[in-house]
C-alpha cells in the first residue's frame, strides 16, 4: 500500500522545518555575543556562552592549553585548543566560550584576545608559571627577610687591589694583610691552593715568584707569592625569602653575604634547585628600596 500523498508532503515539510530550525539555532549560537560575567560566577553558568576579562595568572601547555584568568571577584579556568602567539602569563586578556564542567571551553580562535602585554613580574607569576619563566632574567619586588649566608670551610677570599681570588687554606688566619704562598690551580675558576704553603703575617723566604692576583692565569701550576688583604671566609652565597602578596619566593645571591630588611628589588634568573626540590631565583642584583 502506498502512503497518502498529503501525508508524505506533510512529513517533508515537517522535516525541512526541523532542519531549518536546527540550522538557525546553530547559526545563532555561533554568532551570539557572549555575556561578560565576573570570574567568580563562571561555575554557576554551566552551558552558557560567557566572557571574562582579567589577568592571565596561570597557563600550561599540553594537548589542551589550560589557563586561569583573575579579575576583582576571583578566578576562572579555561581550556583551548589553540591560543594567540602573544598570550603569555601576566597579560590582560578576554576569554570567551561555553562553560563546561566549571571551565570556559574556548571553541573559536578569536575567542581569546590579548588586551595588553604583561606588566610587572610578580612572585605569583613566577611560581605559577615556572615552565615559562625558567631560564629568563626577570625583575621582581617584594619584602625581603630570613637571610642565611653559607660559607666554604677552609676557603678564604683575598684581594691585592688588582683582583680577588679564592685561597684554599686549612687553618686560622691571624690578621688581614698577609703574605700568601701557594700553587695556582684551576677549579671552576683560578684559585690558589695554600694548603701546603701558607698565609703569613711576614715574609717567610720561600722560593716563589712574586705576582699580582690579576696574573694568576699566566702562572697555572706554579708556586707563587702575593701580598694580599684577607677579606674573610669565602661565601658560597646567601639564601633569603621575598614575599610579594600571598606568595613567597626563595632567592639565592651567589658569592655574597647579603643582609637587609624591607622592600627590595631583585634581578635574577628562575632556576630549579634539585637539592631544594623547588624553583629558586638566582640573583644578579639585590637593591633595598625602603626599610
Amino acid at each position: 500500500m502506498s502512503a497518502d500523498p498529503d501525508f508524505r508532503r506533510g512529513s517533508a515539510v515537517l522535516f525541512i522545518a526541523s532542519l531549518f530550525s536546527i540550522l538557525v539555532v546553530g547559526a545563532l549560537s555561533y554568532t551570539a555575543v557572549p555575556e561578560e560575567v565576573p570570574a567568580l560566577s563562571v561555575h554557576s553558568r554551566e552551558g552558557e556562552y560567557v566572557a571574562v576579562r582579567g589577568l592571565l595568572v596561570e597557563m600550561r601547555e599540553g594537548r589542551w592549553v589550560y589557563g586561569v584568568v583573575r579579575d576583582g571577584t576571583g578566578e576562572a579556568a579555561f581550556l583551548a585548543r589553540t591560543v594567540p602567539a602573544d598570550l603569555v602569563p601576566g597579560a590582560e586578556v578576554r576569554v570567551a566560550g561555553v562553560v563546561s564542567r566549571g571551565k570556559i571551553s574556548v571553541k573559536r580562535e578569536g575567542d581569546i584576545s590579548v588586551l595588553s602585554p604583561p606588566g610587572r613580574v610578580t612572585a605569583e607569576l613566577l611560581l605559577r608559571n615556572p615552565w615559562y619563566y625558567r631560564g629568563l632574567e626577570v625583575v621582581v619586588e617584594g619584602s625581603a627577610f630570613s637571610f642565611s649566608a653559607h660559607y666554604y670551610e677552609g676557603v678564604y677570599l683575598v684581594s691585592d687591589g688588582t683582583a680577588t681570588a679564592r685561597v684554599l687554606f686549612q687553618g686560622d688566619v691571624e690578621g688581614t694583610s698577609m703574605h700568601l704562598y701557594g700553587r695556582v690551580v684551576m677549579a671552576d675558576r683560578y684559585e690558589i691552593d695554600a694548603t701546603a704553603y701558607g698565609l703569613y703575617p711576614d715574609v717567610q723566604g720561600m722560593e716563589a715568584e712574586d705576582i699580582s692576583l690579576a696574573e694568576m692565569e699566566e702562572h697555572e701550576g706554579e708556586v707563587v707569592h702575593a701580598v694580599v688583604d684577607v677579606l674573610g671566609e669565602y661565601c658560597v652565597g646567601t639564601f633569603f625569602l621575598l614575599r610579594d602578596g600571598e606568595y613567597t619566593l626563595k632567592c639565592f645571591m651567589p658569592g655574597q653575604d647579603v643582609y637587609g630588611s624591607g622592600w627590595a628589588r631583585v634581578r635574577g634568573t628562575l632556576t630549579y634547585f634539585e637539592d631544594e626540590g623547588r624553583y629558586v631565583l638566582v640573583c644578579d642584583e639585590v637593591t633595598f628600596l625602603r626599610g
